[in-house]
């Protein structure tokens, strides 16, 4: 993404160690004066409102619920300033019992995507467009998560395969 822009970013993770790295990938392309990072939560970001252009929020609005999130998010936007957010969302308009009890545990807030964009609108935002992860979007992902797991068992070998989590 810092390829298509010559924004300045501020990156904000409540991790540390995840916010070096990425200042060490930045300063490797020397571009970390393109670069701020920020060790805080999401729902507590120390900004004053109409801060930022841009707020990516990928997977981060669930841990307070989007409802919250699109709230206290919106006052940091700047004028003609945008959100972009993701979310785990029903892919079907009827889940089976399974899927319902799985997420219920897990994502109680999970919704269907209409209900997502409603709240959205009620929050003040204008939905500009809105689409589903594609298979190679999570395999982007879970690829990487999924070598690391590898390379983990082999430094740990109780560690156990369980029949869920080979993603390839």
């Amino acid at each position: 993404m810092v390829e298509n822009t010559q924004a300045h970013i501020t990156a904000i993770d409540n991790e540390q160690s995840a916010l070096d790295r990425l200042r060490e990938r930045f300063e490797k392309n020397g571009q970390s004066d393109r670069l701020s990072t920020e060790c805080a939560s999401m729902t507590e970001l120390p900004f004053e409102p109409n801060t930022f252009d841009l707020i990516w929020a990928e997977g981060s609005a669930y841990i307070m619920g989007i409802e919250k999130a699109l709230e206290h998010w919106k006052p940091l936007l700047t004028d003609q300033g945008c959100l972009m957010v993701s979310d785990m969302v029903w892919c079907t308009e009827d889940p089976s019992q399974t899927a319902i009890d799985f997420w219920n545990n897990e994502y109680p807030d999970i919704k269907q995507v209409n209900t997502r964009l409603e709240q959205m609108e009620k929050a003040g935002y204008q939905v500009v467009a809105h689409f589903p992860q594609s298979k190679e979007g999570w395999m982007n992902y879970y690829g990487p998560l999924s070598a690391r797991l590898d390379e983990l068992r082999a430094q740990w070998p109780k560690l156990k395969r369980s029949k869920t989590s080979n993603t390839r």
